[in-house]
């Protein structure tokens, strides 16, 4: 038992953090310094941790566009404020309906203009979904397919 408990943990704890499996991007405004699939109960979603390069324009937000595994036309949006001082945004999906393991999704931050609508700066990080198939089973993932 105790064995197994230590194995899905390492398993989880890789789905977390899977930046080491795709390059780790940087952009005007940001660098990717984590993210993956974090896994609540068998509740899966998408998260992205970027650090700041440099200050972001207060009369801005940030427009994150999330890859959806389920339709790749239908992406999953979110927006945040930007917030005068902070160095580290971690942005993070709605709870995904299925994912296929072993693909790459692709997240986009948008840092955007309020008032004009432009878009100032974009940033693009790739996170590869790769579980053990243990662990998929387990958590009921779906695929996809």
């Amino acid at each position: 038992m105790k064995i197994k408990f230590v194995v899905m943990l390492a398993a989880i704890l890789m789905s977390e953090n899977v930046l080491a499996s795709t390059k780790p991007q940087k952009s005007d405004y940001f660098e990717s310094v984590g993210g993956g699939f974090p896994l609540n109960g068998k509740e899966l979603s998408m998260s992205l941790t970027v650090n700041t390069l440099k200050e972001i324009p207060v009369n801005s937000k940030l427009v994150v566009t999330f890859q959806n595994p389920k339709d790749k036309k239908s992406p999953l949006i979110k927006e945040y404020k930007v917030v005068k001082g902070q160095n580290t945004y971690n942005f993070k999906s709605d709870i995904l309906e299925c994912a296929d393991n072993g693909k790459t999704y692709k997240i986009s931050v948008n840092v955007i203009n309020i008032q004009s609508n432009i878009v100032l700066s974009k940033h693009n990080q790739k996170l590869k979904f790769n579980l053990p198939e243990f662990l998929v089973k387990d958590r009921d993932i779906k695929s996809c397919k």
